[in-house]
């Protein structure tokens, strides 16, 4: 179980200002973004920006050819997990024309991120091994990177906890194994197909479940 997964949203920059229509640049983009995300959905802290890969561009296919006639620049901000709400797709500022992923959830962002496209097995950087330390005071704080999970969430025989802001929310820590010499193959995997039928019960006027069949 991966824990703690920052949504990342990407700002597209404007070419010019939209009040003074002076030059803008992704710090000026930064600077209303981190101010008006405060402001407005009430998220104050664990704010990281950075400019985004070039490669995602592609977020912007189909819209409007830019007026300077340059490829379009984007912002990525990444914001915590558990933070408020989330800007909608169509917020606009001075600085930007728009918003992308915001409606990503956790699990698209690692399979996306991960490289991951079915089964498989992933090696998740010295989990249960990977130490960071850290004195606060005179004390000693040592933390896992990845633990063994003492409540179970699946039917997985093992399972484990990786919480990512011990690594600064940094999805690097988990690769798909590479096939070699001496790796296992790719896990098995079991599927259930469940169809139920319900119908209302004209006495309470609940719905009640009539039918129900598995097919493995």
């Amino acid at each position: 179980m991966v824990k703690n997964v920052r949504r990342s949203l990407y700002f597209l920059k404007r070419p010019l200002n939209y009040k003074n229509g002076s030059d803008v640049s992704l710090r000026d983009v930064q600077q209303e973004v981190v101010k008006r995300l405060g402001a407005e959905f009430g998220i104050h802290r664990g704010v990281s920006c950075a400019p985004a890969d070039p490669q995602l561009r592609y977020l912007v296919r189909g819209e409007k050819q830019r007026l300077s006639g340059d490829q379009p620049e984007l912002l990525e901000v990444q914001i915590e997990a558990l933070s408020g709400k989330c800007p909608p797709a169509n917020w606009e500022g001075d600085t930007f024309e728009r918003v992308f992923n915001t409606t990503t959830t956790a699990l698209e962002r690692i399979l996306t991120q991960c490289g991951i496209k079915g089964p498989c097995w992933l090696d998740v950087s010295d989990a249960g091994e990977d130490i960071e330390f850290s004195l606060i005071n005179t004390g000693l704080i040592v933390s896992l990177v990845s633990v063994k999970a003492t409540t179970h969430l699946s039917h997985c025989q093992e399972e484990y906890v990786l919480d990512l802001e011990k690594v600064s929310g940094k999805l690097d820590v988990i690769q798909v194994a590479m096939a070699g010499q001496g790796a296992k193959p790719p896990p098995l995997i079991s599927l259930v197909a469940m169809n139920i039928l319900t119908a209302v019960n004209e006495k309470d006027k609940e719905r009640q479940v009539c039918v129900h069949s598995l097919d493995a």
